[in-house]
């Protein structure tokens, strides 16, 4: 707060109080030698007008005056020694070193005033002479003209006349560009809704496709509340259930780290381990539903023309085997019973079964890489399903003759040059045929693999350890998801 310096003045800087304040003028060596004397005679001017005794000569700065003791409410100019307000000279609260009263104060500054003007009037009154009437005219002429001028200048620019054409073409072009920014500003929602993985992203089919594996976003949407009909509640999470639903997909599709995928959605690794198990448990046990062996008769109406060419429609089923890697297991005899010398490397093997229109129908559990194709085939489960006469397409390691002649079907494989120099024309004739048609299987097989990369990542090795209270290890359920998945997909089998 400010306070007034002159004797019982009680002005001071309160909040809205509106009343200026000025220094004691300043001197300092910074001044030339004749605004030093200035200024030296008019701060003893307001060291009088202020008449304190306790004034602090050393700490001038932080005195101030109001405004209400100037005629004009501010000082004068430096050099107008003759103005009133030169000094402040109002309002003073004292009597002392001479200074007049009020009323002494006023008639004086009256005085100077009327001075000031009858000096004014004696300087116009010397130079009235020296004018001619005919030159004042053509100046105050010459200043209307321009005057007017600049008026007119002003108007047209304002009121000038509006081409209608040209206002039209403006509108257009004002529309196109709000068009655009209304375009804009919906793309950059959309690819804002991308970025959270909310359910409004399932309107673009690229997206749903990329992210999914999935064909559409379409099949995404009944996937997901087919899914979620039967899905347990664990409380209040922070994400939506669509979004634990992409979280998972993500995992199976891109193979993302934990970490990633909680960074990504914005919560813990613990949170996003604890989601994965919980939707895939689900998602397995409301998919593995798509993973069907169809009756005979659906099989022979929809039998491909390659196959009807070479085995006419007895086809039931096309088998093959894949690995998947695993990493390198501490106990000694699970890493001998995984270790693969096909792929050198320690692997579970899966046995899958597609019909001849290109549909999984058939998923074996996880076994160790080193098991034979054989024995694979005749403990998985497979050949129960075998009706008679059904006929099944296998590659050379498949020696299941005898186990499929039980069941009364017939195994098509590849003929062996073993103890032969070469094979016959028939036998030649009945390998390419096979191989036409059985190259469906790895067909499928890629697919699924090349959709979902975690089957073709290495997996870690608590996903193939079967945990408490589990019926079988998380490998299993993931490699039943990711092949019921496949089946929502098109067929890599031609019809025609």
């Amino acid at each position: 707060m400010v306070l007034c310096a002159i004797v019982d003045c009680s002005s001071r800087s309160e909040n809205g109080s509106g009343i200026s304040f000025y220094g004691i003028p300043t001197v300092t060596d910074r001044y030339g030698e004749a605004e030093l004397e200035l200024r030296k005679k008019r701060r003893d001017g307001y060291l009088a007008a202020i008449s304190r005794a306790d004034l602090d000569l050393t700490a001038l700065h932080n005195y101030k005056i109001c405004e209400k003791h100037f005629h004009s409410g501010k000082p004068a100019y430096l050099y107008n020694t003759t103005d009133p307000d030169w000094v402040p000279t109002l309002h003073l609260g004292h009597k002392e070193h001479g200074s007049a009263d009020t009323a002494d104060v006023t008639a004086s500054v009256d005085r100077w005033r009327r001075a000031q003007e009858r000096e004014k009037w004696k300087r116009i009154e010397e130079l009235l002479p020296t004018l001619v009437a005919e030159e004042v005219q053509v100046i105050v002429a010459e200043e209307i003209r321009l005057v007017a001028t600049e008026q007119i200048e002003i108007a047209r620019q304002y009121f000038r006349p509006v081409d209608s054409c040209e206002c039209s073409s403006k509108i257009e072009s004002l529309q196109k560009e709000l068009a655009k920014s209304k375009e804009h500003a919906t793309s950059l929602t959309m690819e804002l809704k991308k970025l959270t993985f909310n359910e409004e992203c399932l309107v673009d089919d690229d997206f749903a496709k990329t992210h999914t594996g999935l064909p559409n976003a379409k099949t995404v949407k009944t996937v997901f509340e087919h899914v979620l009909k039967t899905l347990p509640s664990d409380g209040v999470t922070k994400l939506s259930p669509f979004q634990e639903f992409m979280c998972v997909l993500l995992k199976l599709r891109m193979n993302s780290s934990v970490e990633y995928l909680a960074y990504r959605f914005g919560v813990s690794p613990s949170t996003v381990s604890r989601i994965f198990l919980k939707w895939l448990k689900q998602m397995d046990l409301r998919l593995s539903n798509l993973i069907l062996w169809p009756d005979r008769e659906a099989l022979r109406k929809t039998m491909p023309a390659c196959f009807q060419a070479s085995f006419g429609k007895k086809v039931a089923i096309i088998i093959d085997c894949f690995e998947i890697f695993i990493d390198r297991p501490s106990n000694l005899q699970a890493r001998a019973s995984t270790w693969s010398n096909y792929k050198h490397n320690n692997t579970v093997k899966v046995l899958i079964g597609i019909t001849p229109q290109g549909v999984v129908l058939f998923v074996s559990k996880c076994w160790g890489g080193r098991v034979s194709d054989k024995y694979l085939t005749d403990h998985c489960g497979l050949l129960g399903k075998l009706l008679p006469g059904d006929v099944v397409l296998a590659d050379r390691g498949f020696d299941i003759a005898e186990s499929v002649g039980i069941m009364q079907a017939s195994l098509h494989i590849p003929a062996f040059t073993r103890g032969k120099q070469q094979l016959s024309a028939i036998e030649i004739e009945d390998t390419r045929q096979i191989a036409n048609v059985r190259i469906h299987v790895e067909r499928v097989i890629g697919c699924v693999r090349q959709k979902y990369s975690i089957l073709r990542s290495t997996v870690p090795i608590n996903f193939v350890t079967k945990r408490a209270n589990e019926e079988v290890p998380i490998l299993d359920h993931i490699v039943r998801i990711c092949c019921a998945l496949n089946n929502l997909c098109d067929s890599v089998v031609p019809f025609e």
